[in-house]
């Protein structure tokens, strides 16, 4: 759902179209869209979500998110993928594409069947980081 143009009714409760989301490691944005400049009242605002995803960007800063970076695209800018990183149960840490480093989840390539079966392929390293180690139990003595 890519638009430049604001939804219908919300000409003058929105920005100009441009990057709005960007990663917390590198900089680069990764979601376009529109910020929210004028307070919308509840049902506006659950409204609004019809055109895209609500993301809060800052604390009371919000913004309509019409376009977002996919791992494809990310391959296609910064090249293939080098390094991903997930925690210990699986979740979602970072992946790097080319010698770039993203944190956001809306990269994790593992949802996107070509770049799994590419990962396997090429050899890149999924990595956890190692738990610490359990505390000793003390033995209770008589």
């Amino acid at each position: 759902m890519t638009t430049e143009k604001p939804p219908v009714g919300y000409e003058d409760d929105l920005s100009a179209y441009g990057p709005v989301v960007f990663d917390g490691v590198c900089g680069k944005p990764i979601g376009w869209g529109f910020k929210i400049v004028r307070r919308l009242g509840g049902e506006r605002f659950k409204s609004l979500a019809k055109h895209g995803d609500l993301v809060c960007i800052e604390f009371g800063v919000w913004c309509l998110v019409t376009k977002k970076l996919t791992p494809v695209e990310a391959v296609a800018e910064y090249g293939k993928v080098t390094k991903l990183e997930v925690g210990k149960f699986g979740g979602f840490r970072f992946v790097m594409y080319g010698d770039t480093k993203f944190r956001n989840k809306w990269l994790d390539p593992r949802g996107v069947e070509a770049l799994v079966l590419n990962l396997a392929e090429s050899g890149v390293v999924v990595t956890a980081p190692s738990p610490p180690p359990r505390p000793r139990k003390k033995k209770d003595r008589p």
